[in-house]
């Protein structure tokens, strides 16, 4: 593949091939016209040589014009190619001119003699230098116009992209105000839910509440009922304990001071008193067990 004419090298080294034929072409040209009488065929050849120029400096140019636009373009072997050749054919006309009418000046006068056929030999070679400058020339605008297409295709590619784009903004911009309505009142429900919620929070914990409240008072009641009716009753217990405590400890007395009372006495008055209180004791404890046969009959005797 060829490569890219740019802004480099290339093309610089090309403007200044283009200048040495445009050179060229006029040393050539002021050597044929120091010919006296020259033929026509030479002044055909001066003709081509001054054709050639003219199109070497439309192709120069053209050169100096892709420098500027810094339009990459793939000819760069066929251009040097063009100017090498134009170069090389100005190159060997200058020097036939030069070898020919060397040997014939004299006293300022140029006489020029050669075959009709070398002349146009060398118009031959201007010719087909010439067009392969043309065609090199040819190249270089059909590839400028090719990236000038790619390149509108690509700007009409981005152009589209933008006003895609564009039309897709627009068309998000012109429903902002609909999802704007639709989040208002997503959230008002929001509120309303969550007011709701707390509204059946709140009679929840009241039922909640009373709930308790029926189960744990009765039961907090009857307990506190149970326990006073314990304390009452211990309390009682306590008292009768104390009543008891109390009675015997007055019996005690009492029967201490008997005995004291009873050593005091004499012999026989103390058995009197023994015998008289063994029986006393005796008929006690008799009227006890009666009563207590009485009661224990009263309770296995099954009622009529």
């Amino acid at each position: 593949m060829a490569e890219a004419i740019s802004l480099g090298a290339s093309i610089i080294a090309f403007i200044g091939l283009a200048g040495q034929i445009a050179q060229g072409c006029s040393y050539v040209r002021t050597l044929i016209d120091d010919i006296d009488d020259a033929p026509d065929d030479m002044r055909g050849l001066q003709r081509e040589i001054r054709l050639y120029e003219g199109t070497n400096e439309t192709f120069r140019e053209a050169l100096s014009n892709l420098e500027e636009s810094g339009i990459p373009t793939q000819q760069s072997s066929y251009v040097q190619l063009a100017l090498k050749f134009g170069n090389e054919t100005l190159s060997n006309l200058t020097e036939f001119i030069e070898r020919k009418t060397k040997s014939g000046r004299r006293l300022g006068q140029v006489r020029f003699a050669f075959g009709k056929g070398k002349c146009a030999k060398h118009a031959e070679q201007i010719e087909r230098a010439k067009e392969f400058l043309s065609m090199a020339q040819a190249g270089i605008i059909l590839a400028l116009e090719h990236e000038h297409t790619l390149s509108n295709r690509a700007a009409n590619r981005v152009l589209e992209t933008l006003t895609s784009q564009n039309e897709i903004n627009s068309d998000t911009i012109e429903r902002i105000p609909s999802y704007l309505d639709r989040i208002a009142l997503d959230t008002r429900n929001l509120y309303s839910t969550v007011d709701s919620i707390k509204n059946e929070v709140s009679g929840q914990r009241h039922d909640l509440h009373t709930a308790i409240d029926n189960i744990l008072i009765p039961l907090l009641t009857q307990r506190l009922n149970a326990f006073t009716s314990m304390f009452s009753e211990s309390f009682r217990a306590i008292e009768e304990v104390r009543y008891t405590t109390r009675q015997t400890r007055e019996a005690v007395e009492n029967l201490t001071c008997t005995s004291d009372i009873l050593r005091g006495l004499s012999g026989e008055m103390s058995q009197i008193v023994q015998i008289t209180f063994r029986s006393v004791l005796t008929e006690f404890y008799l009227d006890i067990d009666a009563e207590t046969s009485l009661v224990t009959l009263q309770r296995t005797t099954p009622k009529s």
